[in-house]
């Protein structure tokens, strides 16, 4: 009796994470289409860059006074003429044409994706209909014990979870690291200090062509699982 009850309350356990996996595996599908595109154009967004420029016009001042006199100490007046003739006005243009250049980036890498993955979604969809027929299956006293079930569907919720927290902390960091480019470009007039700029801009692209190796590894194992799961929720 305490046997049965036991197995029914584990039963029902195992349906509902079973159902929580599924979930979060349609939830990833529609946040990589639908959500992992920064909003570096918006007004919203546009506003507070704006104000960043701002702030980085009065910083860059006081770094090309400290500029110019280090280049004048060590005797060094090509420096000078870079500072004010070439990386003033690069920084000047680049931190107006950031967001413009940052969007193209973002389009690029999103047809990238759409291209390597082909279409996501049904993948996701065909993987999510396959794996719910296995689980219903198992539940229903198929081939797959059901502790096995249990385990499977806990590791897919916290892999999906996962994902999901580290595509939206790349759209933060996306944000962050557009955001504060003035400020990086700004540093530019002085070279002992101008890494910042380089180091801020190989971030950024290193997380905006993250979406394409994240979306081809998922349509991989999306299109690999799908066959498997197919098969699996077909059986008697």
């Amino acid at each position: 009796m305490l046997g049965s009850v036991t197995g029914s309350v584990f039963e029902n356990l195992t349906q509902t994470v079973s159902q929580g996996a599924v979930w979060f595996l349609s939830k990833i599908a529609a946040l990589l289409d639908d959500s992992t595109r920064p909003q570096v154009t918006a007004t919203w967004f546009t506003d507070q860059y704006e104000l960043v420029i701002g702030l980085a016009a009065i910083i860059i001042l006081p770094l090309l006074l400290v500029a110019i006199a280090d280049a004048a100490i060590h005797g060094r007046p090509g420096d000078i003429i870079k500072a004010l003739f070439v990386y003033l006005p690069i920084a000047g243009i680049v931190s107006y044409v950031a967001l413009e250049l940052a969007d193209m980036a973002l389009t690029i890498t999103d047809w990238a994706a759409a291209y390597v993955s082909g279409d996501i979604a049904a993948d996701a969809s065909q993987f999510l209909d396959g794996l719910g027929g296995i689980l219903s299956n198992s539940a229903a006293g198929g081939q797959l014990p059901l502790f096995a079930v249990f385990i499977g569907s806990l590791f897919v919720v916290f892999a999906a979870f996962t994902l999901w927290i580290e595509l939206i902390l790349r759209t933060a960091a996306i944000s962050l690291a557009v955001l504060f480019l003035p400020l990086a470009f700004a540093t530019m007039v002085w070279p002992r200090v101008a890494k910042w700029a380089s180091r801020t801009l190989r971030l950024l692209a290193a997380l905006i062509v993250s979406k394409f190796f994240i979306v081809a590894v998922i349509s991989l194992g999306a299109s690999m699982l799908s066959a498997v799961a197919g098969a699996g929720g077909s059986r008697p």
